[in-house]
């Protein structure tokens, strides 16, 4: 869907804003598409366009730097927009000025000279997702350009989103909750059903309704307090028995935005092939009452670290978190406990601050999304999984998402 009339020279002043404030006299921003959905933020944002062009090795002078693309801004001038496939959707692209070239570089070199910046200060917004050999490439053909690194001033303004904005997350989430609820159904049902046939039937579902998943991350049985056991992809073939916990975080993006949670469900039950044990409810349950304590106290001008001090705090008073680090293990807390510690983070096209840790000082203010997750575990028995998406509002927060709590 097209944004609304005023939607992108909105935020193309608010990013010439920002950059002026920062002593720089433009800005380049930089992405990336096709495989790499995790990287395409701040040219969609600027732009509406999305490449479809992976990752492809430089050969010789055909191409250079492919799937990449980039938007340039300077004060008083029209943006330009570089992108490296000739078929881009016009009718999405809010940039009238679009260049289609093979070699990237010497594209945004040019682009650079266009507009009066080949000897400026040049804020850049992407170092993150740009090669290194195509940074090179282009500071060599803009030498007299400083280029410097800007990567958080875009993110800056994405973090709270338009009214436009707040409804394609909306739909998004709608989306999201009859994929994760179809994933939940097939796992729970058991009858031999293997991890990829449940997020199959999510994946349905999803694709049906214009989803570009990022990814599903699928744990089960023993292996419960990874976040995703199988890697490449993050579901095995492994079939589900009666009394597994099966967890699923799924995340993806409905014409751009993302939709970004996950459940958990005891196989076989309830009414099934097992009744869940009391201890798997606990834990279970457990997940569910800390991310909903971390959401009652959301509201406008408080720090992200008081939403990780209320899940983190409940898990501590009911046993299902420590601050011990000697036992941070996968036998006494989960992977994502251990090599991802937030409960939470800020979501929009990708994730982005404020970042649910108990270092993250930045305010909460109308308008961002968060997603409030928690992943505890019972040594001996595994780890489930609960997160939940909302938005900031003045008063306190919406929630998105409105699939079931409770699988088991």
């Amino acid at each position: 869907m097209p944004a609304p009339p005023g939607e992108y020279e909105r935020r193309w002043q608010q990013a010439l804003e920002a950059s002026h404030e920062r002593g720089f006299d433009g800005l380049l921003a930089v992405s990336r598409g096709a495989s790499s959905i995790d990287s395409y933020a701040d040219v969609f944002y600027l732009s509406g366009h999305y490449g479809n062009i992976g990752y492809t090795p430089d050969f010789q002078d055909y191409w250079v730097g492919r799937s990449h693309s980039a938007v340039v801004l300077a004060p008083g001038r029209e943006p330009l927009l570089i992108v490296d496939g000739a078929d881009y959707r016009r009718d999405l692209v809010g940039i009238e000025d679009v260049r289609f070239a093979l070699d990237f570089p010497a594209a945004v070199a040019q682009a650079l000279r266009d507009l009066g910046l080949e000897r400026g200060r040049v804020g850049v917004c992407g170092l993150g997702v740009m090669s290194a050999r195509v940074f090179r490439l282009l500071s060599e053909q803009v030498p007299g350009a400083a280029l410097v690194e800007a990567d958080d001033l875009i993110e800056a303004l994405r973090v709270v989103k338009s009214p436009f904005e707040l409804e394609r997350i909306r739909a998004a989430a709608e989306v999201g909750d009859a994929v994760v609820s179809t994933i939940m159904e097939s796992a729970r049902a058991g009858g031999g059903t293997t991890e990829a046939q449940a997020v199959a039937e999510g994946y349905k579902v999803g694709i049906a309704a214009g989803v570009h998943f990022f990814d599903t991350s699928i744990a089960s049985g023993p292996y419960s307090n990874y976040f995703t056991y199988n890697h490449l992809p993050s579901w095995s073939q492994r079939a589900l028995a009666p009394g597994d916990i099966f967890h699923a975080d799924s995340y993806g993006a409905v014409e751009g935005y993302l939709f970004d949670f996950g459940r958990t469900c005891i196989v076989g039950g309830p009414g099934g092939e097992r009744s869940t044990s009391d201890e798997q409810a606990a834990l279970c349950q457990g997940a569910i009452d800390a991310v909903e304590a971390g959401i009652a106290i959301v509201r406008p001008g408080i720090p992200a670290s008081a939403v990780f001090d209320a899940v983190h705090g409940h898990l501590l008073g009911v046993g299902l978190a420590t601050d011990d680090e000697e036992s941070m293990d996968m036998e006494n807390a989960s992977a994502l406990s251990i090599g991802f510690p937030p409960h939470g983070h800020g979501f929009g096209l990708g994730w982005e601050w404020p970042w649910i840790l108990p270092t993250e000082e930045r305010l909460l203010a109308p308008g961002m999304c968060l997603a409030v997750e928690a992943m505890p575990t019972r040594a001996g028995l595994g780890s489930s999984y609960f997160e939940q998406d909302l938005i900031v509002t003045e008063d306190g927060c919406e929630l998105l998402t409105g699939a079931r709590k409770r699988w088991w």
